[in-house]
């Protein structure tokens, strides 16, 4: 009788010990196997991976996004050895921009190249106007004025040089001109008998 309880603790103790070295993923079989192979598959490969620091800081900066387009400027590093026209569009660009100081650079350099061409001139001057700078917008309309001046818009630039130098009879002779060619802009005609109205009212 006493051998045959030693017998069942020592069965008890073996099924016990057993059952803790079981796996504790899964029940039954398919469990056991799933653990051990997990465990074999994990000791196999096991590697001592460094720490990553997820700290981030805590004020990002954020760049500034300008929505308005970029020039599509398409001059080399050495503006001296582009053509004149190319000069005259990435001063166009720049001008519609508002990059007045950039398109007059743009402007000068092509007047160096093309001294003959009136369209530069009348650009430079409508920069000055834009400037308030009145006696070099008068100059560069002048100037393209001598090449050509068979156009109406560029006499009434000229026109509006001479009204902020306060040139008034200056620009009522430049406003005319415009009239002669352009007999039906009504701007300009306009713009002629406000000049006569304030002479005659000075």
């Amino acid at each position: 009788m006493t051998f045959e309880i030693l017998i069942i603790i020592s069965a008890a103790v073996i099924f016990i010990t057993l059952a803790r070295r079981l796996p504790e993923t899964g029940e039954g079989v398919e469990g056991a196997h799933a653990g051990i192979h997990k465990e074999h598959r994990v000791s196999k490969f096991k590697v001592k991976l460094p720490r990553i620091s997820l700290r981030f800081p805590v004020r990002l900066t954020i760049p500034k996004i300008k929505l308005r387009k970029k020039p599509q400027l398409i001059h080399p590093v050495h503006p001296e050895f582009v053509r004149a026209d190319d000069l005259i569009h990435d001063a166009d660009e720049l001008m519609e921009l508002g990059d007045l100081r950039g398109a007059e650079e743009f402007y000068l350099k092509a007047a160096s190249k093309m001294p003959d061409n009136p369209k530069i001139y009348n650009r430079l001057g409508i920069i000055y106007l834009q400037q308030k700078n009145f006696a070099d917008a008068r100059d560069a309309f002048l100037a393209g004025l001598k090449l050509d001046d068979k156009h109406a818009s560029r006499n009434f630039n000229l026109a509006l040089a001479y009204i902020g130098l306060g040139t008034t009879e200056k620009a009522k002779v430049a406003v005319k001109r415009a009239i002669e060619l352009d007999p039906t802009n009504k701007k300009y005609q306009q713009s002629l008998t406000d000049l006569e109205t304030d002479t005659k009212s000075a």
